[in-house]
């Protein structure tokens, strides 16, 4: 288990991004109210930050994980700095900080609510100033699949660009890293800019997605009720409960089919798997996640010899959740409203979301192991560069 520390030296921490509240945005009343309380409207989001996190001295510590990363928040010159331990962080690592932002989004809300009946949401927190790193298991090909804008950089062998929204990513396939950068005049609001991400990195995707897996073999009970009604006429119109019925009794009989109309069915049930599989395998490619999980599931899933790729493709069967989609402010919110909980119940919610799945599981469980390598590695690396110099 990390150790807290009473300190925290920013100085041997890589900056990762600046968070103000936009004061520009806010009504008068909310304005002034956030002031009255804290000074400014960016201090008193940061003091709700505080009750959300871990404190170490002065700073906010929003994400520990293992024995070595560790990211905080600071208050400086009216501005939120954010600083990582690490030079390169995990997916869970980046969606953990937004986890943490989000309930301190929610308890500043609930705060003006309750005294002026305002609100305040991620629309109001702005970021800007983003350098960050994260690791990734996606080839280039997932990534080209992934994402229209990536591209191989010139005169270059395994290092590709790509841009969403303002937003810059380099992606160095010799070490499995993704940097991000993002700077502007006036910065973005924190809803747009993890909107961005998820657009832009199919692994935050994998752990926002508010898509549910369903295993496709709950779709064979539908292949056979068809089978059956394509197999003779007179059961075309027979319902489920009817079809259901007559294979009941047909194995209790034990009567043997004839040869013929055994053959017949067995061709009509291998056509209509077919047609099944097609369907299934058309519907998930409408959904953008779907390149990364089934590649996660091609590395996890437990791939059978001989198994196709679309064996691995319509293993499972995607849908959204509660008819809401997988990103957009409101998915977003959902999203980590819904991590929220499951941090602090210590219990899986929604289970069949994407992010609980077992293979998504082991996948940033591997993610997590090579990042804590690849930073010790750097630090060596920079350690031996002080004594060199």
């Amino acid at each position: 288990m990390y150790s807290i520390k009473d300190s925290v030296d920013l100085s041997k921490m890589k900056r990762i991004g600046i968070l103000t509240v936009r004061d520009a945005c806010l009504y008068d009343d909310v304005s002034i109210y956030m002031s009255d309380k804290a000074g400014t409207p960016t201090q008193f989001f940061y003091n709700k930050l505080k009750s959300a996190s871990y404190q170490a001295g002065d700073t906010s510590i929003l994400s520990v994980r293992g024995d070595t990363g560790m990211t905080v928040a600071k208050l400086d010159s009216d501005a939120i700095f954010l600083y990582s331990e690490n030079e390169v962080m995990s997916p869970e690592d980046f969606v953990h900080i937004w986890v943490k932002l989000f309930e301190s989004v929610r308890s500043t809300s609930i705060d003006l609510e309750r005294s002026i009946y305002a609100r305040f949401g991620f629309d109001y927190l702005y970021i800007n100033f983003v350098n960050l790193a994260l690791t990734t298991g996606m080839t280039p090909e997932i990534m080209q699949e992934y994402l229209d804008s990536f591209e191989l950089m010139k005169d270059r062998k395994t290092t590709y660009t790509a841009k969403e929204d303002d937003i810059s990513a380099k992606y160095y396939g010799k070490d499995g890293v993704i940097g991000f950068e993002y700077s502007s005049q006036n910065g973005k609001s924190t809803d747009s800019f993890l909107d961005a991400m998820i657009n832009i990195s199919p692994d935050i995707r994998l752990l926002m997605s508010n898509t549910i897996v369903t295993s496709s073999r709950m779709t064979l009970k539908d292949v056979l009720v068809e089978a059956i009604r394509n197999s003779e006429p007179q059961y075309y119109n027979w319902s489920e409960k009817e079809i259901a019925g007559l294979v009941e009794s047909k194995l209790a009989s034990g009567k043997p089919i004839a040869e013929e109309k055994e053959q017949k069915f067995y061709e009509i049930f291998r056509i209509e798997s077919q047609r099944n599989k097609a369907r299934i395998l058309d519907r998930n490619k409408k959904y953008k996640v779907f390149p990364a999980f089934s590649h996660v599931q091609s590395l996890f899933g437990n791939k059978e010899a001989g198994e196709e790729q679309d064996d691995i493709d319509t293993r499972y069967m995607l849908e959204w959740y509660d008819g809401d989609s997988d990103n957009g402010i409101q998915a977003i919110n959902y999203a980590l409203g819904m991590m929220s909980r499951q941090m602090q119940t210590e219990r899986i919610v929604n289970p069949k979301a994407i992010r609980n799945q077992p293979q998504v599981k082991d996948y940033m469980a591997v993610l997590a192991d090579r990042t804590q390598k690849l930073n010790a590695r750097l630090k060596r690396r920079e350690q031996q560069a002080k004594i060199h110099y």
